[in-house]
């Protein structure tokens, strides 16, 4: 975590002086998923991938910082798509960080219905709990199936508070699998001159990357800390989903901290020169390490080859009698050939109370600032929603409409609830309003481009919303 600071410090200090803790999560979420991180003992919590929405007002960089995890951690970017192109991404790579950065877009297109209606069910909830990815190819002969816990995934994405709010009003169980964390103010039009420090921070990052792209990282836990917690969250918070989230990523959050304090180890071995590759930077095998700052303790074991029926053997045991997670992890080991290292981290008791804690009230504060999008979700008239499910369903049909055929077309309606509902529509993007028309936004004609009755209209203020796109056109969804 010190050198992913380092290198925000360098290359923008005033993200992380004024949002620590976000940058803070956003690196846990890289490092879980660079060292498949895998958590025994506390079952049902087994994994520590995660789903971080960045959320914040326009201009304070929520994209620039998501990118900026990619700097050091090459080939591990899955980039968004089709929900049948992100799986064939899962499929190839096995491990990697989802990025859908301004996500507005994507549920624009799923609220229109088509390929991306099922982007929730069949993509964000499989690759939270690591479970069966399975897409439909039309073009192609072969359907893809990912089989559950053979890949290692988690999901870094941006937007607004109101993104977010359609999010939990299509899939809510997503309120107790996505963690949201702020960047509370734009940033500032200033420039600076990074830091040399930066440049070696980013190599430090690139190597301890690579070290844990060979390997799979399991934190012991004990489970009394983890109980408490989850007895005091029960007292104080009313919303089951929103207790569950803060439960799961305090024990994801620990589990990372103890990883983490391993990597701060093996790179102050690198420093020494103790180590001068990636090979032997977690330590040595099948000898006990203990970090004298932090009390974690650790064991590098090195996997010596798999029997006949498939189980991996390392050291002589088989996977199935060393960790439940392991075992329950078998396919993603099997399925990616370079993996050849468990790194196996084990912390005290008290250790582990005081770290929950800490992370514990990490969470919660994340969760007071980024409670926007819950109260948008929970305020929802569902009376309104059903009107702008209605209307959107005449834009779909008839692409264009005068706001009085609205009337005509929807018995009961008054023109107040019609512009009320209308107003929700535009604000998502899902229709646009050019004076009296109402015209569907996937439709292309001049009153859906970005340049209507705009400098760069070579109609200009003569063109009407109907008439056909020209040459120039740019439509509003992109």
């Amino acid at each position: 975590m010190e050198e992913w600071l380092r290198y925000l410090e360098a290359v923008s200090p005033d993200v992380v002086k004024r949002d620590l803790d976000t940058c803070k999560i956003i690196g846990s979420c890289a490092l879980a998923t660079a060292g498949k991180l895998l958590i025994d003992g506390v079952f049902p919590i087994i994994s520590a991938n995660m789903m971080v929405a960045v959320t914040g007002p326009s201009g304070s960089a929520k994209s620039w910082i998501v990118n900026r995890v990619f700097d050091g951690m090459k080939g591990f970017k899955i980039e968004p798509g089709t929900p049948e192109k992100v799986a064939e991404l899962v499929e190839r790579w096995r491990v990697g960080i989802y990025v859908v950065n301004e996500i507005g877009g994507a549920i624009r297109n799923a609220r229109r219905g088509g390929y991306m209606s099922e982007w929730g069910e069949n993509i964000l909830l499989p690759l939270y709990e690591h479970e069966e990815l399975s897409q439909r190819r039309r073009r192609k002969s072969r359907d893809i199936t990912v089989p559950p816990r053979s890949y290692y995934v988690s999901m870094l994405s941006t937007g607004t508070d109101m993104d977010y709010a359609s999010i939990f009003e299509l899939w809510p169980t997503l309120k107790r699998r996505l963690l949201m964390v702020r960047l509370t103010t734009p940033t500032p039009l200033r420039a600076w001159q990074p830091s040399g420090e930066g440049a070696e921070a980013l190599a430090n990052l690139t190597s301890m990357y690579a070290a844990l792209s060979r390997a799979v990282a399991l934190v012991k836990m004990d489970p009394e800390p983890v109980n408490r917690l989850g007895e005091r969250l029960e007292d104080r918070v009313e919303d089951p989903y929103l207790a569950r989230l803060m439960w799961h990523y305090s024990v994801k959050l620990a589990a990372c901290w103890a990883l983490d304090a391993v990597m701060a180890e093996a790179l102050e071995r690198v420093r020494r020169g103790r180590s001068t590759s990636t090979v032997d930077v977690l330590g040595e095998p099948g000898k006990q390490h203990r970090s004298a700052k932090t009390g974690v303790t650790w064991e590098v074991i090195k996997i010596r080859g798999s029997v006949t029926r498939g189980n991996i053997i390392m050291n002589g045991v088989e996977l199935s009698r060393m960790s439940m997670s392991l075992s329950m992890y078998e396919p993603l080991l099997n399925s990616h050939e370079c993996l050849d290292t468990l790194l196996q981290v084990s912390m005290s008791v008290g250790c582990l109370s005081g770290i929950i804690d800490a992370v514990g009230a990490v969470i919660d504060t994340q969760c007071r600032l980024s409670g926007g999008a819950r109260r948008i979700a929970e305020a929802v008239d569902p009376d309104l929603e059903k009107l702008c499910r209605r209307l959107l369903a005449l834009a779909e049909r008839h692409r264009a409409l005068r706001k009085r055929d609205f009337l005509r077309k929807i018995d009961g309606l008054n023109a107040r609830r019609r512009d009320e509902a209308l107003e929700v529509l535009a604000a998502r993007g899902e229709v646009v309003v050019r004076g009296s028309t109402v015209i569907h936004a996937g439709e292309r004609c001049c009153g859906t481009c970005l340049h209507y009755h705009r400098e760069g209209c070579p109609k200009g203020r003569a063109a009407s919303p109907l008439d056909p796109p020209c040459d120039s056109y740019r439509g509003v969804e992109t």
